[in-house]
């Protein structure tokens, strides 16, 4: 089992989340409630200043003396640390997007005055906060990305704020795009419930969809994830954004179908931050909901409902289901191989996507990666065609085969043929 996603570890309205892996990035988004401390650098390998807010001539607001400090420290305590600043954010009017990157000229200027900003303040990069483009930015998105890229000093580093739900992915983000201009997507899995919310409360950040109280199937952190793996060929450069706060609700009513997670609608109260959650609420009370992989406190004599995410929701994410790997033999003589490969039946909620990598004799590694949009389980044979001439020696290699999609992975490897000539690689898997 292979876990390909880095977990970018989030701290979107309250505080910087502090948390430490083995291996990937870990990416603070850092808002200035608190100062930055060294110890909290030191864990890091990423920090996102949030926000600096261009006007409509794209001059970008300075850094503030809170954002100043965290800079500062960041990079005595870390000298390895990597720090960005966030343009726009959630609250910015995304009209100036749209004006700022309209056409060649307003693109050109404005990023000029993005490596500007980032050169005077000794930054690392630039990290996109655009919610939301429409679906008449989509292509100005992407060309204003990859101009952008290319006008960066080198070393330079370009991320983007990735949505959640299908209604803003759909029209204003072209993913595959968007993957090839930027380092790295920080893919926002949370909010999917909240003061907008008109028909049940929610989870902020569920893995899983509930059962059937859940009135979406995709208000949920793995709909999201394997959205993403549909839509570009280089899943390493997603990172799972996860909330380091809670919302809660007021005059909350009975459960829908019984499952007290999806409650009827009260009133909306505000975010809280970790730090203040056990002083609002009595935190022995919660319940974990085991299909959403997600907890939520309800409080039946003030009606107040919580959700939340503790060090159990977590370490459920990211989701060991989203990849399986096998290591294979490959034998290949001629100029290209055809890969088919046989899944069980009902194995797969959905599969999007299959990646080879092949281990070289000279000790480096060769990727070949098909994707599609996610389908169902009942097409149980996908052929996947590799076409890297020349590449491969008549020998036998190493292989392994990754399986990207959501459910239990189960899969066997039908049969792997040679072929006499190169083949024309598919954009999809057949």
């Amino acid at each position: 089992m292979n876990k390909f996603l880095v977990i970018l570890f989030c701290a979107w309205i309250h505080q910087l989340a502090i948390v430490s892996v083995s291996s990937g990035r870990v990416v603070g988004y850092y808002q200035g409630n608190r100062a930055l401390t060294s110890a909290q650098a030191m864990k890091l390998t990423h920090l996102i200043l949030a926000f600096s807010v261009p006007d409509a001539q794209g001059n970008l607001s300075a850094l503030t003396s809170v954002q100043n400090q965290a800079l500062t420290t960041g990079k005595s305590a870390n000298s390895a640390l990597k720090v960005l600043i966030a343009i726009g954010g959630g609250g910015f009017n995304p009209s100036t997007f749209t004006s700022l990157t309209a056409n060649n000229g307003t693109r050109t200027e404005f990023i000029a005055k993005i490596v500007s900003f980032l050169e005077s303040n000794g930054l690392d990069g630039a990290d996109i906060d655009w919610e939301f483009p429409t679906v008449n930015d989509k292509a100005n998105y992407v060309a204003f990305l990859l101009e952008l890229n290319k006008a960066l000093p080198s070393g330079a580093l370009l991320s983007i704020a990735s949505a959640s739900s299908a209604f803003y992915l759909d029209p204003g983000f072209d993913l595959a795009g968007i993957a090839t201009a930027v380092d790295f997507i920080n893919v926002m899995c949370y909010d999917y419930y909240g003061g907008w919310s008109t028909e049940s409360t929610g989870p902020n950040s569920a893995l899983y969809q509930g059962a059937n109280a859940d009135p979406s199937d995709s208000l949920n952190t793995n709909w999201t994830i394997v959205y993403h793996l549909a839509k570009m060929s280089n899943p390493e450069k997603l990172n799972l954004g996860v909330p380091f706060y809670g919302k809660y609700w007021n005059n909350v009513g009975a459960p829908l179908n019984g499952d007290g997670l999806w409650r009827q609608l009260g009133t909306y109260g505000t975010e809280l931050a970790w730090r203040d959650l056990n002083t609002s609420f009595d935190l022995t009370k919660m319940t974990y909901h085991n299909t959403a992989k997600t907890p939520y406190i309800y409080d039946a004599s003030s009606k107040k409902f919580l959700t939340f995410d503790n060090p159990q929701s977590l370490e459920d994410k990211p989701n060991p289901d989203w990849v399986s790997v096998q290591v294979i033999k490959i034998k290949n003589t001629n100029n290209g191989a055809r890969f088919i490969l046989t899944f069980h039946n009902g194995a797969f909620v959905q599969v999007c996507a299959v990646k080879f990598r092949i281990s070289l004799p000279n000790k480096t590694k060769l990727d070949v990666y098909s994707q599609m949009r996610p389908v169902p389980s009942t097409k149980d044979q996908y052929t996947l065609v590799f076409t890297k001439s020349g590449l491969l020696p008549s020998e036998e290699l190493n292989a392994s085969v990754t399986l990207i999609g959501s459910g239990k992975p189960k899969v066997t490897v039908l049969k792997i043929e040679t072929t006499e000539t190169a083949l024309k690689c598919p954009n999809k898997l057949e």
